[in-house]
Parts: structure tokens; C-alpha cells; sequence
């Protein structure tokens, strides 16, 4: 009897706590995630841009116009008729609040070829620093649920970084990004 316990306790003592079992979602989210990171590594921009949420977009072309961005204004400027006027009351009505998110672009203008020029533009100018960013991401945790997800990540700093993903038509597509996110005891 004593030596069984002995060595029941030495069993217990070795056991290490092994990782909570992945769902599938998490699984599919995380999948989705470094799909995207990989396109981004490696320069490929229309891939990156496609796996973005319509809100994600429209925050980045907002953003875009407030800063007066050539590239942007440029495109907005080919505009015509109620496209036109549909933009530019949604960028002053929006100014103010300081959110492109709230009600965002209609998906045709999202999906017209010169925003798609404006995201290529912008993605040049810092390719590399992107690639270098992207490539050293490491992704700490993944909490999924049916229609959002949050990605915990380690940057190349070793701080931790944490992404947002909602499934937006036909996948899992890159909501938000928040820099540095506080360390989460365990």
C-alpha cells in the first residue's frame, strides 16, 4: 500500500498542466489569422486588403482622408455624382466623431479598384517594415466564439499585441489592432 502511494505522488508531482484542447473555431480563426500575417509578410497586398472586415476598411480610408493623404484625396477626386456626394457626407458627418467605423463605406466603393489602388500605395511605402512585423509575430492565445474572435500576439518587442476578428461574409476577416495590450496574469 505505501509503495503505491509513493508512487501515486511521484506521478502527480511529474504531471505538468497541459493546454486547454483547441475548438475547431479557434483552430479556423487562427488559420485566418496567420493567412493573413503570411500575406503581409510577404508583400502580397491584395490578399492582405481582402482579408480586412468592411469596418476595418472604412476606419482606414477614413483615417486616410482626415490626414489629408495624397493617394486618398486623389481617388476621392475621381468621384462622381451621388458616389461623390455619398463620400464626402459621410467623411464630414463623421469628422466630428472621429469614427469611420460607426456606419461604414458601401461595399462597392470598399471594393472599387482605386481604394484597392490607395491600400497598394500605402502598403509599398512600408513593405518592408510591415514584412519585418509580420514576419515575427507569434500568437499567444486565441479566444473564439461564433461571429468574433480576440488574437493575443507577441511583436518582435516580445510585448503583447491583440487583433480582432469577426466572420464578415464568406470568413474570418481582421476587425481591429490594438498595440500593446496589458500582460494577463495567469
Amino acid at each position: 500500500m505505501r509503495i503505491a502511494c509513493v508512487g501515486l505522488a511521484l506521478a502527480l508531482v511529474a504531471c505538468e498542466e497541459l493546454p486547454p484542447e483547441r475548438t475547431p473555431e479557434q483552430i479556423r480563426v487562427e488559420d485566418a489569422f496567420m493567412a493573413w500575417v503570411n500575406h503581409l509578410a510577404k508583400g502580397n497586398a491584395d490578399a492582405a486588403y481582402r482579408g480586412l472586415s468592411e469596418q476595418n476598411k472604412s476606419q482606414w480610408m477614413f483615417d486616410l482622408l482626415r490626414a489629408e493623404d495624397r493617394a486618398a484625396h486623389a481617388w476621392r477626386l475621381t468621384l462622381e455624382g451621388r458616389t461623390r456626394t455619398d463620400v464626402d457626407l459621410w467623411l464630414n458627418y463623421f469628422k466630428d466623431k472621429r469614427d469611420g467605423r460607426v456606419e461604414k463605406l458601401p461595399t462597392a466603393l470598399l471594393d472599387d479598384p482605386g481604394v484597392l489602388n490607395v491600400w497598394r500605395s500605402t502598403f509599398e511605402a512600408q513593405k518592408e517594415i510591415i514584412r519585418i512585423q509580420m514576419s515575427r509575430l507569434t500568437i499567444s492565445e486565441v479566444f473564439a466564439e461564433a461571429a468574433a474572435a480576440s488574437i493575443i500576439v507577441r511583436n518582435i518587442e516580445g510585448k503583447s499585441e491583440m487583433y480582432q476578428m469577426i466572420f464578415e461574409r464568406n470568413g474570418w476577416k481582421v476587425d481591429h489592432h490594438r498595440q500593446t495590450v496589458a500582460e494577463v496574469p495567469r
